[in-house]
């Protein structure tokens, strides 16, 4: 059985607007940068792993969970992990 390694994907044009986001990048590699602190509530978060801690005796991490979050937001925006094919092509994926 032969296996698809290539996958289905889309080639979608590169859009004009995001060039200035690459071009703020491209600029920002070359500068000083400032570490800061972002404070954030997460107290529904801890409560939702405490409750699931107490009805199925898993214990759960807060960062696998945010690492859960941040995947299933990338599976429902595909635009979010597409590839850059060469300057004027994107490349999203279906899997």
């Amino acid at each position: 059985m032969a296996i698809d390694r290539d996958g289905t994907h889309t080639e979608l044009p590169f859009p004009p607007a995001r060039e200035v986001g690459v071009d703020t990048v491209r600029i920002g590699m070359a500068r000083h940068h400032i570490p800061i602190l972002a404070e954030v509530d997460v107290t529904v978060a801890r409560a939702a792993i405490a409750k699931r801690r107490a009805e199925t005796g898993e214990g759960l991490s807060f960062t696998g969970w945010v690492i859960k979050c941040l995947a299933q937001a990338a599976g429902e925006h595909k635009r979010v992990h597409a590839l850059r094919l060469g300057r004027h092509r994107i490349v999203e994926f279906d899997d």
